[in-house]
């Protein structure tokens, strides 16, 4: 009588070493002044930290969403919307940057404002994430 064997289940773990974690939060914060960035810097920064599986994909997705290429895409749409309309809260200085941990605090309190304690919750973990990153 053959003996049937079982398959072998195959786990991947993940093998993030904790010192290149570490390093990867040291290097981004050497790398970028999170208080004066640009919304690419802020994708790079997104991006390395994913990589590095620092942090998850949803906050990937906060930290990318283009609110800019958002606001303009509402302004064509509706013809009405003031030229100074803006989903930012924060203003940007003349090379467009902006200082992003005041940017999501502002859009957590802006989110507990209404009601909204996901939005609130979801945007204020970005903001712990780039204080972290604050030099």
């Amino acid at each position: 009588m053959e003996e049937k064997t079982k398959p072998q289940e195959v786990v991947q773990e993940n093998h993030v070493d904790k010192n290149n974690a570490s390093k990867v939060w040291e290097d981004l914060s050497n790398k970028y002044d999170v208080k004066n960035a640009t919304f690419d810097d802020i994708v790079d920064i997104a991006n390395s930290l994913y990589e590095a599986g620092e942090i998850s994909g949803k906050e990937v997705a906060l930290m990318t969403f283009d609110y800019e290429r958002a606001t303009n895409d509402l302004k064509q749409r509706f013809g009405g919307a003031s030229s100074e309309f803006s989903m930012f809260v924060t203003e940007a200085n003349e090379n467009g940057k902006r200082n992003w941990i005041e940017e999501f605090k502002e859009r957590a309190n802006k989110q507990f404002g209404f009601g909204n304690l996901i939005g609130h919750s979801n945007n204020l973990n970005i903001y712990n994430i780039l204080q972290k990153l604050d030099n």
